[in-house]
C-alpha cells in the first residue's frame, strides 16, 4: 500500500530492496564510501515501512504497479483564539509582499527563502494569526531558536503565552494523548524529538498526537537543516498547511538539486533582484593576495578527503599576508562605519580567535574588540555582545539562532 500526505508518501509493507530504483533516486553516491546513502527516502526496519519525500502518483505506480495508492486526508486544524501583534510591530514591505504571495498560492506548501535578517520568525507569527488562524506546529533543528520563537509571541503579539508551549520530551506528549487534547494553540518542537517518539511508540501515535492537538499549519525552521527529520515527518502526517523557511536556496549545486527533489511541488516564494538590492546591508571587500607557498606547503593544506579548510587557516597564519590584508579591510571598514555598526570577524579555529583578538587590541587601542566561542562561559559570551566594537568568533560558535540586529558588517 503506497499511502500519500500532500508533502510525500509512506510504501508500507516494504522490505529493502522491493523498488531499488526509488531507493537510488531517493540516495545519494558516497564516493568515499563506495556505497549509496539515504537522504531523501529511508526504510524504516521496525516498520517494515519506506518513506520519501511527494513523487507523481503515476510515476510511482510505473514503479511499482501491484501497490495500491491511498491518500491521508489533511484537517484544517483548531480555530484559535484572537489575538494580534501588538502596536508598535509593524511588517515590512518586504514581509508584507512575501505573506501575500502565499496566501496567492493555490498550494498547500509554501518554501519562503528570504536572506538572513529580513524577519522570517515575524512574518510567520503574523500569517498564523492574521491569515491561517489555525494552531501551529512550529520545528526547528535548533532549541535556541525555538526559544526565539517563544520570546516573539510574548514580546510582539497579543497571545496569552500560557498558550504557547515547547514540546521538550516525550512525556509531554504521553501526556497529551493521555488527556485527548490540550488547550494550547502553538506548539514549539524540534524535529528529531518527534522522529524519535515515532520509532519508539509508532506513526499512528505521532499521527494521533497531530490529530487530537488540532494542528492546521506546519512551519519548518531552517528547512535546510536536518532534510532526513523533514522528509520522514512530512511523509508520516496529515498536515493541511506547510511553510518551510530557509535562507539557504542556491547555495551548491548539490543543495539546489536536493531542495529540488524534496520541494518540487511547493510554491517558492523568494524575492525580485529589486527587492534583493533594496535589502543588501553588506559591503564586500575582497583582498587578493600572494603567499607563494613552496610544494610542500601545497601538499600539506591537503587531507585524505581533499582540501582542508583548517589546514590552510594554519598555513596562512603563519604568513604576514593575512594580516596585511585584514588590517587593510577594517581599515576600510571603520573609516566608512557612520553608523557604528559592530564589526564580527569569522574564523575557523578558536585558536586564532584569540590571536586575531591580541592583534586588533595592538592596532586599535580605541577599539573594544571582543572573543566569542565555545570555551567561554555564558556571562563572558554576553559581556562581548554587549560592549565589543569587533567581535571576533568561528562559523560555529556563531551559527543559527545568533541574534544581534546591529550586526551589518562582517569579514
Amino acid at each position: 500500500m503506497i499511502t500519500y500526505t500532500n508533502a510525500g508518501l509512506v510504501i508500507s509493507p516494504y522490505d529493502k530492496g522491493d523498488c531499488s530504483a526509488l531507493e537510488k533516486m531517493t540516495s545519494i553516491y558516497d564516493k568515499v564510501y563506495h556505497t549509496y546513502r539515504e537522504t531523501t527516502g529511508f526504510y524504516d526496519e521496525n516498520n517494515d515501512s519506506f518513506c520519501t519525500h511527494w513523487f507523481d502518483p503515476k510515476f510511482v505506480q510505473k514503479l511499482l504497479p501491484n501497490e495500491l495508492i491511498g491518500h491521508q486526508g489533511s484537517p484544517v486544524g483548531y480555530p484559535i483564539e484572537n489575538f494580534s501583534l501588538i502596536d508598535s510591530i509593524t511588517l515590512t514591505d518586504t514581509q508584507l509582499n512575501t505573506v501575500n504571495k502565499v496566501l496567492n498560492s493555490r498550494k498547500d506548501r509554501v518554501f519562503i527563502n528570504l536572506p538572513t535578517g529580513e524577519g522570517k520568525t515575524l512574518l510567520s507569527v503574523y500569517y498564523i494569526i492574521s491569515c491561517i488562524s489555525r494552531n501551529a506546529l512550529i520545528l526547528c533543528f535548533s532549541t535556541k531558536v525555538l526559544s526565539q520563537w517563544y520570546e516573539t509571541f510574548r514580546e510582539k503579539t497579543t497571545i496569552d503565552i500560557s498558550k504557547v508551549v515547547i514540546i521538550d520530551s516525550s512525556k509531554k506528549i504521553l501526556k497529551i494523548l493521555e488527556n485527548n487534547g490540550s488547550d494550547h494553540h502553538i506548539y514549539l518542537c524540534t524535529p528529531l524529538l518527534l522522529v524519535k517518539f515515532a520509532y519508539k511508540y509508532g506513526w499512528h501515535r505521532l499521527q494521533k498526537f497531530i490529530e487530537c492537538i488540532g494542528i492546521g499549519v506546519q512551519i519548518f525552521d531552517e528547512a535546510h537543516r536536518n532534510i532526513g527529520a523533514l522528509v520522514k515527518l512530512d511523509s508520516h502526517l496529515p498536515i493541511r498547511k506547510r511553510i518551510y523557511l530557509s535562507a539557504d536556496l542556491n547555495a551548491t549545486r548539490e543543495k539546489r538539486d536536493l531542495f529540488f527533489r524534496i520541494f518540487k511541488n511547493c510554491t517558492i516564494v523568494t524575492l525580485s533582484k529589486e527587492e534583493l538590492e533594496n535589502t543588501k546591508f553588506i559591503n564586500c571587500v575582497i583582498v587578493e593576495f600572494e603567499s607563494k607557498p613552496d610544494m610542500l606547503d601545497t601538499l600539506n593544506i591537503y587531507s585524505r578527503y581533499g582540501f582542508s579548510n583548517d589546514k590552510y587557516m594554519q598555513y596562512e597564519f603563519e604568513k604576514p599576508n593575512l594580516f596585511n590584508a585584514m588590517d587593510s579591510v577594517l581599515n576600510h571598514i571603520l573609516k566608512k562605519n557612520d553608523k557604528d555598526h559592530s564589526i564580527l570577524i569569522l574564523m575557523n579555529m578558536i585558536e586564532h580567535v584569540d590571536t586575531v583578538k591580541d592583534h586588533l587590541n595592538e592596532l586599535f587601542p580605541d577599539v573594544i574588540t571582543g572573543r566569542y566561542h565555545s570555551k567561554m562561559s555564558k556571562e563572558e559570551k554576553q559581556e562581548t555582545l554587549n560592549t565589543a566594537d569587533i567581535i571576533v568568533s568561528t562559523h560555529k560558535s556563531l551559527g543559527t539562532g545568533f541574534d544581534r540586529s546591529e550586526e551589518h558588517t562582517s569579514e
